[in-house]
């Protein structure tokens, strides 16, 4: 049997690979979300709920990885609060 392991990647990586460096427009259509939620996703600025969670992970077909996004969001708070 053989299996293939796609890399999952994180919802910034996903919108540019699907809609391209400006696709935050087209993405908030695909997901069903305003434009500025998608985008504060896209730019780390906000991680979104449990239920949004779910929502994107099927309407991403599993390909987006949650914990590497949760990571990439971390890390740009931490940032953000050490340049205040």
């Amino acid at each position: 049997m053989l299996c293939y392991l796609v890399s999952a990647v994180t919802f910034k990586e996903w919108v540019v690979n699907k809609f391209g460096e400006r696709g935050t427009k087209e993405a908030a259509i695909f997901f069903g979300y305003p434009k500025r939620t998608v985008y504060a996703w896209f730019q780390f600025q906000r991680f979104p709920t449990i239920k949004s969670q779910e929502i994107i992970r099927l309407k991403s077909n599993d390909q987006i990885d949650f914990a590497k996004w949760r990571t990439a969001f971390l890390n740009a708070e931490l940032k953000r609060k050490a340049g205040k």
